[in-house]
């Protein structure tokens, strides 16, 4: 694969529901959730949706805490990326960076 350059600085995206977070190819750096109770979660996928998508981790933490994952090297999502937020999560933000038209 070649070198794949992102489009300027990161771009967060924070949702509370789940959400197309970019519908365009880019690169997944983490995400940040803050949940309220136990068995909070959040599904991440490269794509439009989450009955097409490829799942690429779930995000879990205990009540009333927050935890980040960190993507590293970044994930290359051709198809774009798409959250499914369960119940009892406070807020999540996606870090990522959209991709320039001539790499997708």
């Amino acid at each position: 694969m070649p070198e794949i350059t992102p489009t300027g600085s990161l771009a967060a995206k924070c949702v509370t529901a789940d959400a197309l977070i970019s519908s365009r190819p880019c690169l997944l750096y983490g995400a940040i959730m803050t949940v309220s109770a136990d068995g909070a979660y959040c599904d991440i996928y490269e794509g439009q949706d989450a009955d097409s998508g490829q799942l690429l981790f779930r995000v879990k933490t205990t009540a009333n805490a927050t935890r980040s994952v960190k993507a590293a090297p970044p994930i290359y999502c051709s198809r774009g990326i798409y959250v499914d937020v369960g119940d009892d999560v406070t807020y999540l933000s996606i870090l990522f960076a959209p991709l320039p038209l001539s790499q997708q």
